[in-house]
């Protein structure tokens, strides 16, 4: 499992601002409420994934914007709903709820604004294929 953002979070707080993302490789085992070869299959799974977190700040003089980024980790559990596209391969969407483990605090001048990841919820769609 992979996830890449198609978008970024903002955070602002007076002359300060910052857009936060981040790239999740990751794996889960998965439950399939019914059998997976039926044409919508549904499936529950709990996982784990690495999340590389980056941060671009802007800010006004005296202060600097920089980027920065962290590695954390976020156990997972999701839910999706698939459609048979051909063979064993399907489009598949859903939605992801975790938690990132250390906690990711975003500070601006060293004052926390606001955390990532605590908890996250995230919509995907994407490919699927039944081994």
């Amino acid at each position: 499992m992979g996830l890449l953002p198609i978008g970024a979070s903002t955070i602002e707080k007076q002359d300060a601002k910052a857009e936060v993302s981040g790239r999740m490789p990751g794996g889960s085992v998965n439950v399939a409420l019914f059998d997976p070869q039926t044409s919508q299959p549904l499936r529950f799974g709990l996982g784990v994934a690495g999340v590389w977190l980056n941060a671009v700040g802007e800010a006004s003089p005296p202060l600097k914007g920089r980027p920065t980024s962290a590695v954390i980790v976020m156990p997972y559990s999701s839910a999706d709903i698939s459609m048979h596209l051909f063979s064993d391969t399907f489009l598949t969407g859903g939605m992801l709820m975790g938690v990132s483990l250390p906690k990711a605090d975003i500070k601006f001048a060293g004052q926390k604004v606001g955390t990532w990841g605590r908890p996250a919820m995230m919509v995907f769609l994407g490919a699927t294929s039944v081994f």
